[in-house]
């Protein structure tokens, strides 16, 4: 006698729930990163020295807005600066400020940032 496994039929809405919920769970994860430091670290690395205290209101005219950027720009703007790729404008200042910060740290305070 042969015996045959029986599967469930998921069907199109359940396939489109789990899509859906897939969806969700990754669009989470720059708000879980936020939710974990974020704006503690952007405090204790100094920035709102320059760009004010939520990056959305920077203290000189020429410092830019950094509150609602895309958080990967951001991140691949510091990490410029940091590693010396990025050498224009105000980098240079920008440069000393973010050396000892962590690629870790940065996806922290960008995803915070991207969130204002």
């Amino acid at each position: 006698m042969k015996t045959c496994a029986v599967r469930p039929q998921v069907g199109r809405r359940g396939t489109h729930r789990l899509l859906i919920a897939s969806l969700l769970w990754i669009a989470s994860a720059p708000i879980l990163a936020a939710g974990s430091g974020g704006a503690a670290l952007y405090k204790s690395k100094g920035c709102p020295t320059c760009h004010g205290e939520d990056g959305s209101h920077p203290v000189i005219q020429d410092y830019p807005v950094i509150a609602g950027q895309n958080a990967n720009y951001l991140l691949r703007q510091m990490r410029d600066i940091r590693d010396g790729r990025r050498t224009n404008g105000l980098s240079q200042v920008m440069r000393e400020a973010v050396a000892p910060v962590t690629d870790e740290e940065f996806s922290s305070i960008s995803a915070w940032l991207a969130l204002r």
